[in-house]
């Protein structure tokens, strides 16, 4: 009779061992799908607070590139009068284009800073 009870303590051991297997394989199963629902949460929190970001920060790049080219638009008209008047008057407008350099230079920085950041903003 000793094998038989032996048999039966080893048999049920094993399925012990095979029962926990599957506990944990389950508990394996439940974890990830818990981890899988809050990726799939994180994403759409992203996405939200992307939308709402893009939203705000294209509107203010797109605003600032159209006001610094509307502004190095009419320095330029007004640098260009400006040398035209000095000449018929026989005076020295190298202040005045000295001046219109600068500033266009500066606006042509910004525009450049400005149009990388819109155009990152744009992939989003």
């Amino acid at each position: 009779m000793k094998p038989s009870v032996q048999k039966i303590l080893t048999k049920l051991a094993k399925e012990k061992v095979e029962l926990s297997l599957i506990s944990n394989f389950e508990s394996e199963i439940q974890r990830i799908e818990y981890k899988n629902k809050l990726v799939k949460e994180l994403v759409n929190d992203f996405k939200s607070k992307a939308d709402t970001f893009k939203s705000h920060w294209y509107a203010e790049f797109k605003s600032v590139i159209l006001d610094l080219e509307e502004s190095q638009a009419a320095a330029k008209k007004y640098a260009t009068e400006i040398t035209e008047k000095a000449k018929e008057l026989g005076m020295d407008a190298g202040k005045i284009v000295k001046d219109y350099q600068r500033g266009s230079t500066l606006a042509n920085k910004g525009l450049e800073e400005a149009d990388k950041y819109f155009r990152i903003i744009s992939k989003l």
